[in-house]
């Protein structure tokens, strides 16, 4: 049988120093571990949170131009329902022929005045009048119609540039 010895005090305190720093070392580890795998957790719900916000925006945003798109069609389908009522209530007052040719009398009537106006107020008044020119000929007066839109583009860009 071989000689073992029996260890001196000193020897067992330096063996269990090493096996309580051991254990220490372990245990820290651990919580280490923990605090990582917490960090991560904590970082991964405000990445979560940040993006739902960002989606939440997004939708938003994307409801809020659709509502702007709604409305500004709804007032496009307002203007024309008025253009129309005002047409067929001077269709019905004076047939088609004379409301061309009341349009044109407010045209030229209107021309001295509206040399005088600035630039988009000049635009603005030729819209006007486009638009009641579309009006009429989807009525049946077209070939009148075309020319007279020619004439009023023709006016308008010269009018613009000048």
């Amino acid at each position: 049988m071989p000689f073992s010895r029996l260890l001196t005090e000193e020897e067992l305190l330096r063996l269990l120093r090493k096996a309580e720093e051991k254990a220490e070392r372990t245990a820290n580890e651990k919580i280490q571990k923990k605090e990582v795998a917490t960090q991560r957790r904590v970082v991964q719900e405000i990445e979560k949170t940040q993006k739902q916000k960002i989606c939440k925006q997004k939708k938003e945003e994307r409801e809020r131009l659709k509502m702007e798109q709604q409305c500004i069609r709804e007032e496009k389908q307002v203007e024309k329902k008025e253009c129309k009522k005002r047409y067929i209530f001077w269709k019905g007052c004076l047939g088609t022929d004379h409301v061309v040719a009341v349009v044109l009398a407010a045209l030229f009537s209107e021309i001295g005045v509206m040399l005088s106006l600035k630039s988009s107020q000049q635009t603005t008044f030729f819209q006007e009048v486009f638009f009641s020119f579309k009006i009429i000929a989807a009525s049946g007066c077209l070939e009148t119609c075309q020319v007279l839109s020619l004439d009023i583009f023709s006016f308008e860009s010269a009018a613009g540039h000048e």
